[in-house]
């Protein structure tokens, strides 16, 4: 990709069959000041990627990556608390 219209371009697309997305396959997951995520499913070959983008300093940043979570497990997933420092120390001496 030589430019910033190709990149957003080649995001609109499936990353694995090259099928386009379309408004009904994009699902928006969260959306914060930080970051958006969505949740798309490829019209043809049906594979699930969750869409990070975010601003950065130098622009618009987007990262893909293949799921097997479905929409509504990602949307559980994604808006749940994460799990603390301590939380994970506990369950390590726990299993002692």
């Amino acid at each position: 990709m030589t430019n910033k219209t190709d990149n957003l371009e080649a995001m609109t697309r499936c990353g694995v069959c090259r099928s386009k997305f379309g408004k009904e396959d994009i699902f928006l997951i969260s959306d914060d000041p930080a970051k958006t995520i969505f949740h798309t499913t490829c019209p043809g070959c049906r594979t699930a990627v969750l869409v990070l983008l975010s601003n950065g300093q130098n622009g618009l940043l987007g990262m893909e990556m293949i799921t097997d979570l479905d929409r509504e497990e990602a949307k559980e997933k994604l808006n749940t608390r994460a799990i603390t420092a301590d939380e994970v120390i506990g369950v390590y001496k726990a299993l002692k």
